[in-house]
């Protein structure tokens, strides 16, 4: 007969809840095994009788506070980490674009840096951010446990059933509101310490600057550059020639304050001892130790704020100290004037800032060649004259020809003496917001007239005998092969852009380069006498998609063709860019059929005088040797 029910041992003890008289009942604590469970083997019993006589271990349970803010502590740290690794990755490839390696065991070590730097660097921007989220999470925590304690201690001194904390409690929503009212106050501290209130504290009509222009202050994200820039620094105060990189071209620098520093840029570049210096200043600062304060009048005051940091430079009264001028003659070449800028760049003004000395700096060239507009153009004309030992790498410049100088030293006259980044328009318009523009035929009356050297103001031959700013007496910009400008207009008596090519290709294997826009008239005519005929229409159809700026090469009769794109040609600013780059590179740098890398002619198309345009073909007109007029 089967059993159907089968009894416990007699030894075996059941666990009971709430009846501690029952002779059976065993407590929860002494035996730990699940509610309800019989024990049933003499082992079970052994082990339930040695655990109730063990000593308990007591366990450490952190605050919950303190696991939130580690938990932050993690996760900043975890993110810090990744975004700290990136970015050191992206100044690493930024700071060695210029020298790749070109071995396998190059490339071995250059990923080997890398990668440690990638993992130092998100260490340390990791262990940055993770005590930054901890302390904001530490803050946070720190306002609820005082909102608690500030209802705890309400609801105890009053004893009152309606009481904030009576009441919250009685629907469990107390810790809702602390931890909200915590939420809230962490936020205020936060936007307060990130806020200006609102208040605007500058002259509500002058557009808000990016940059600081009273006093610089300069920080690195690189040892690496920041070491660099020292070196360079400390170069510059030595009375050395440094090359820099600035928003315009590259500039040779020296110690603006020491003649004999001065000096040396005269004999690295073969330049004539006429032909004065800019001075290039870091902040207003600077600048006041140069000039006089009341040497800046209302002109010179809008144009600094609206132009500075940026491609423009003024003439100042040179400042006297103790009969002698602070600016030594060998800089101004004996002028009353100095041209002062403050460059945009930001590897410009921080190396000037680091020598905390005015800097005096032509553009790197040999004199009278192409402008450098990268750090290669510098090495090429200088780097092998022994004379100059640091050339600080800044990549191409974005603006390409030199800055607008003028002068607004005379009372009621503002003279652009040379174009440059700055166009006459926008320095128009800056005095005509401040209401210091004149009408072109009214008398000043506190105003000033604007007036371009050589369109408004007839050449003046004993200013060009000395001088007063780069750029006016001298040739300049030209490369080794001859130059012509080209315009197109329309005519009858204008020879077609096909003769004028005969005329240029009578010299069997002719090596011609061409400085157009993709969209010019002088390109579509080339176009349809170049061979073979759709190379030309293929490569400016992807040239500016495929940052390829020179063509393939093509013939036209026994000649060869190299065209160089400038870009568009509503685009000056893109022609000022690439002007100088598109000189040196037909000049020397293209590989022609017969393994020649020198160019006989370079014909440069003119652009539109708008904007920048003037300073394109100032610049243009100063390297030509010959101006020619086609039938486009």
């Amino acid at each position: 007969m089967a059993e159907t029910a089968r009894s416990a041992p007699w030894w075996a003890v059941w666990r009971t809840r709430g009846d501690a008289s029952s002779k059976d009942a065993v407590h929860d604590d002494a035996f730990h095994t699940p509610a309800h469970k019989p024990i049933t083997t003499l082992h079970e019993l052994e082990d339930a009788v040695d655990d109730a006589t063990k000593p308990k271990a007591h366990s450490v349970r952190l605050p919950f506070s303190t696991l939130l803010v580690c938990s932050a502590y993690g996760l900043g740290f975890a993110s810090g980490m990744l975004g700290g690794a990136r970015r050191t990755a992206l100044v690493y490839l930024a700071e060695n674009a210029h020298r790749r390696p070109t071995t396998v065991q190059g490339w071995y070590f250059y990923n080997k840096t890398k990668y440690y730097r990638m993992i130092l660097g998100g260490v340390r921007h990791g262990a940055h951010t993770g005590i930054k989220l901890a302390g904001w999470v530490a803050g946070y925590c720190l306002l609820d446990f005082m909102a608690e304690n500030g209802r705890s201690q309400l609801h105890e001194r009053f004893a009152l059933t309606n009481t904030p904390n009576a009441v919250l409690d009685a629907y469990y929503m107390g810790h809702w509101v602390d931890g909200a009212f915590a939420g809230m106050a962490t936020g205020c501290i936060g936007a307060v310490a990130s806020s200006d209130f609102g208040f605007t504290f500058a002259d509500a009509s002058i557009p808000p600057r990016s940059e600081p222009i009273s006093t610089l202050r300069v920080a690195f994200h690189s040892n690496e550059a920041e070491q660099h820039l020292q070196q360079a620094a400390a170069h510059l105060r030595d009375g050395e020639l440094v090359a820099f990189p600035t928003e315009t071209v590259y500039g040779l620098g020296a110690c603006a304050l020491h003649a004999d520093a001065a000096r040396k840029i005269y004999d690295a570049k073969n330049r004539p001892a006429d032909n004065p210096l800019i001075v290039h200043v870091s902040d207003r600062d600077m600048l006041e130790r140069l000039v006089e304060k009341d040497a800046i009048n209302p002109a010179m005051d809008a144009l600094i704020t609206a132009f500075w940091p940026g491609p423009l430079t003024l003439l100042f009264p040179v400042r006297t100290k103790k009969g002698k001028p602070i600016v030594p003659t060998a800089v101004t070449c004996g002028q009353t004037t100095v041209g002062i800028r403050m460059p945009s760049h930001p590897i410009a003004r921080a190396l000037i800032s680091l020598a905390n000395v005015p800097i005096a700096a032509p553009s790197a060239n040999a004199s009278g060649r192409p402008s450098p507009t990268s750090a290669a153009h510098v090495f090429t004309d200088l780097g092998h004259s022994g004379k100059l030992r640091y050339i600080v790498d800044g990549g191409a410049c974005t603006v390409g020809v030199e800055s607008t100088v003028v002068d607004a030293t005379a009372p009621g006259q503002v003279c652009v003496l040379r174009p440059g980044g700055v166009s006459v328009e926008a320095i128009g318009d800056v005095l005509k917001q401040r209401q210091l523009l004149a009408a072109p035929d009214a008398p000043s009356q506190g105003q000033a007239h604007l007036l371009v050297y050589g369109k408004d103001m007839a050449r003046s031959a004993q200013q060009e005998l000395a001088p007063t700013t780069p750029g006016m007496k001298y040739r300049h910009y030209s490369p080794q092969a001859s130059v012509i400008l080209v315009r197109c207009e329309q005519g009858d008596n204008v020879p077609s852009v096909a003769s004028f090519m005969q005329h240029i290709a009578a010299q069997p294997n002719a090596r011609i380069g061409v400085l157009c826009a993709i969209d010019s008239p002088l390109f579509v005519a080339l176009k349809r006498i170049a061979h073979p005929q759709r190379a030309l229409a293929m490569w400016a159809a992807q040239c500016e998609a495929n940052a390829k700026r020179t063509s393939p090469l093509v013939s036209y009769d026994q000649s060869q063709l190299c065209i160089y794109s400038l870009g568009t040609s509503a685009n000056a600013a893109m022609a000022a860019q690439r002007l100088f780059d598109g000189l040196r590179v037909l000049d020397a740098d293209i590989v022609w059929d017969d393994k020649q890398q020198t160019c006989d002619v370079i014909l440069v198309e003119a652009v539109g005088e708008a904007g920048v345009g003037l300073a394109v073909m100032n610049r243009v007109q100063k390297a030509a040797t010959e101006t020619v007029v086609v039938g486009c």
